[in-house]
């Protein structure tokens, strides 16, 4: 994976989170709306 500007290692990390913990997402949705 090359295009880090595509998608940045924070932003990889956190959809692995949504994906494995449901209750980050709601918790995190507006921080990470606001990082995108």
């Amino acid at each position: 994976k090359e295009t880090v500007s595509s998608t940045s290692p924070h932003q990889e990390f956190t959809e692995h989170l949504v994906e494995t913990t449901p209750e980050f997402t709601r918790a995190n949705q507006v921080p990470a709306v606001a990082t995108t």
